[in-house]
């Protein structure tokens, strides 16, 4: 996210940003706020553009088109969201109902 605002990231990969629950889910709802409000900022011709940058995992510096890189942001959201299904389920317990035409908000 912070490639396309212009913010760097101030924690370092691998290592807890935060620790405690509450905060981190403090956080994470003000990420999502941010999210929102900037992909309301989102167009045709910026995401066409070609985007330059630097890995942080092998150091090689790409250039993909922009529409590629915002959605590989929010598909790797879900991918995460799906291990920590995952996990939780493993511990036995129950993650509850993750299919969108099933959620309470849309079925209403």
């Amino acid at each position: 996210m912070g490639r396309f605002t212009g913010q760097s990231f101030a924690g370092k990969l691998g290592h807890d940003l935060y620790s405690n629950f509450d905060e981190l889910r403090k956080q994470r709802e003000l990420m999502e706020r941010q999210i929102i409000e900037w992909s309301k900022t989102l167009s045709p011709e910026w995401l066409d553009q070609p985007f330059e940058y630097t890995s942080n995992v092998d150091g090689k510096t790409r250039v993909l088109p922009t529409w590629v890189l915002v959605t590989h942001m929010f598909n790797h959201q879900t991918h995460h969201r799906g291990q920590l299904t995952t996990l939780l389920s493993q511990l036995g317990y129950d993650p509850g109902i993750t299919d969108l035409p099933w959620l309470p908000s849309l079925s209403d």
